[in-house]
């Protein structure tokens, strides 16, 4: 008689405990753990990008950002997503020394600028640095008309 009771007391605890333990582990994953906060989040994307002296020739055509979850944390699956990047028409002209003070402005020591040439096609100018744990990059894109410059801060 003794073992049946302890069988049932063991089986009732058993049904109570483990769906509290899951119920529990369920709200930790989707209330807690995104609003922990991954280093560099987007808070130090958006910080540096803010910091960005644009030559006052350059029109901004359109800003972006990815936030990832909350602007706390990323998905696991991603690669860097916390990002902030716009586009602007700039002047036809000698644009290395704008993007070189440009990426000074957001904390660059030094600039890697490459350039590359299509046949019957638009020349682009990639470039790209380090602000701290942050990754500055963009492209110059030159087409007979207009210039195009795309600057992005992103976590790496």
């Amino acid at each position: 008689m003794a073992t049946v009771k302890k069988s049932k007391t063991t089986l009732v605890v058993g049904a109570i405990l483990v769906p509290v333990v899951l119920v529990s582990l369920l709200i930790v994953n989707w209330f807690v753990y995104p609003f922990t906060t991954a280093k560099p989040n987007f808070a130090d994307v958006e910080a540096v990008y803010s910091r960005m002296v644009v030559p006052s020739e350059w029109k901004l055509i359109e800003e972006g950002s990815n936030k990832g979850l909350a602007g706390r944390q990323c998905p696991i699956e991603s690669d860097g997503c916390f990002s902030k990047s716009g586009s602007f028409n700039i002047p036809q002209s000698d644009y290395v020394t704008s993007v070189e003070n440009l990426t000074k402005s957001l904390g660059c020591v030094s600039v890697s600028i490459r350039k590359s040439e299509q046949k019957d096609g638009p020349s682009s100018s990639n470039f790209e640095c380090a602000s701290g744990a942050l990754r500055v990059s963009g492209t110059v894109v030159e087409r007979s008309s207009e210039w195009t410059a795309y600057v992005s801060v992103s976590s790496r």
